[in-house]
This record gives C-alpha cells, sequence and structure tokens, in this order.
C-alpha cells in the first residue's frame, strides 16, 4: 500500500495531544482504613516507590547507602548518621 507525500506530511505534522505529568503532580489519593483524611500520593512518590522494589528490594536503607554513596558521602537528602 503506497501513501500519498500528502497523506504522509498530514500525518507526521498532525499534531497530538500528551498528557505531560510533572513529579509534584497528584497521582491518586487513597484512603487508608481508619484515616480522617487522604494520603495524597504524587507522581515522584509513586517513582520512589517503583525504584525501591524494583531496585533495592524494597529496603529503604539498601536505597539510602546507594545514593549516599554516589554523592561521596554527601547529600542533602539523606544526611550521615
Amino acid at each position: 500500500m503506497r501513501f500519498s507525500k500528502l497523506t504522509r506530511t498530514k500525518t507526521m505534522t498532525a499534531k497530538r495531544r500528551r498528557d505531560i505529568r510533572y513529579g509534584n503532580d497528584l497521582y491518586q489519593e487513597i484512603l487508608p482504613p481508619g484515616a480522617k483524611k487522604p494520603l495524597k500520593v504524587t507522581h515522584w512518590d509513586l517513582w520512589i516507590a517503583v525504584v525501591l522494589v524494583r531496585e533495592f528490594d524494597s529496603d529503604w536503607d539498601k536505597m539510602i547507602d546507594y545514593f549516599r554513596a554516589e554523592k561521596k558521602g554527601y547529600s542533602g537528602w539523606f544526611p550521615n548518621p
């Protein structure tokens, strides 16, 4: 099947609507059992949770040590104990 130049050009230049999300944008609100207010989860929270589970076997200490080493012992997020 051959497409004319006009069809290809029109398809390639068509504007697509992109749904862009930023780190601090709300991902979801979760109401834990017994809670009075919902927990607001951002896209950053979700990203950190995925990295923690996939790369560090859900071990916060492993992840903190990794980032500490990357910063050569200094990190504003994870100060040395």
